[in-house]
């Protein structure tokens, strides 16, 4: 894959509403560039609320971004046009200059969360200061390959009753969502809820502008561009993570020329399954030092 031609937020279609992308303020009133919160795919930003308010008084401003698709606004009509050359991408730098003028963005991205985090450092590298990923996959072919219900949504004609039928039966009640939930973390520690703020959004979001991201998930890879990626990136992986394999966690961060990993014993969702662990190290990382130009490990 070649270099991008990338465009300047001024280039986004004025067609495409900042609406469909609401952005989800936490702390706006603190001066220095935002922490921006970016959730994975079959999320909203119902994820962070629990994290930031254990993280009280936050250091920096900070905000969440939803991915295309994954509001009530969000049309499957718009969803396509956002993902047609990533240009929910320039919406996000359009948005982030319109609030915070000064300052480089600290990104943290959750799973696809984490690839969109990527990408956006990618786009615009002078407004990135550094980003952290909890989760991440560099690669949706590589990632998909090992969830069930991502193949069966990839079939011609099935996927989008798939994508309805699974959708419906996760969602129709807050017993089916934790098993949801459930399914993704280790089962080590037990299994940890999630907010049922997120299973009430995902419940107004349209189902063929969900299939829509996960079909552009599916379709994406930074192989080729993440030696590229010069901010400094910590990961958190999770050595039980059955979304997300460790050693594609791994050879992401091994790519990077600015990078180290910070590993949990926990499936996909840390920040629940462990969250002291991940909260201690969470405040280390907003007000700490940058990471070391070398690929480290620390439990």
């Amino acid at each position: 894959m070649g270099a991008r031609s990338f465009r300047p937020p001024s280039a986004v279609d004025p067609s495409l509403s900042d609406a469909d992308l609401p952005m989800e303020v936490f702390a706006d009133d603190i001066p220095g560039g935002p922490v921006v919160l970016l959730h994975g795919l079959l999320e909203t930003n119902a994820l962070w609320r629990p994290i930031i308010s254990r993280q009280q008084p936050l250091p920096q401003p900070t905000v969440a971004l939803p991915l295309p698709g994954h509001s009530a606004s969000c049309t499957s009509a718009r969803t396509a046009a956002m993902l047609r050359d990533q240009r929910f991408l320039d919406i996000y730098a359009r948005r982030l200059d319109a609030a915070f003028p000064t300052g480089r963005w600290r990104l943290v991205g959750h799973s696809t969360g984490g690839l969109v985090a990527l990408q956006l450092a990618r786009r615009y590298p002078e407004r990135v200061r550094d980003i952290l990923l909890v989760g991440s996959l560099f690669s949706g072919g590589i990632a998909s390959a090992r969830s069930l219900h991502a193949r069966l949504t990839a079939l011609p004609g099935f996927g989008h009753l798939a994508v309805s039928l699974l959708w419906r039966y996760a969602l129709e009640s807050p017993e089916n969502f934790q098993r949801w939930g459930a399914m993704v973390q280790s089962g080590s520690r037990g299994a940890a809820p999630l907010p049922d703020e997120m299973r009430a959004e995902l419940s107004c979001c349209n189902p063929l502008a969900l299939r829509l991201m996960l079909n552009w998930v599916r379709g994406q890879s930074m192989r080729q561009e993440l030696p590229l990626v010069s901010c400094p990136v910590t990961s958190v992986v999770g050595t039980k993570d059955p979304v997300v394999p460790p050693e594609h966690q791994i050879a992401l961060l091994q790519a990077l020329p600015n990078a180290r990993a910070l590993l949990m014993e926990t499936g996909h969702l840390p920040f629940y399954e462990a969250p002291d662990q991940f909260d201690d190290m969470f405040q280390r990382w907003l007000i700490g030092p940058r990471v070391e130009r070398v690929l480290g490990t620390s439990s």
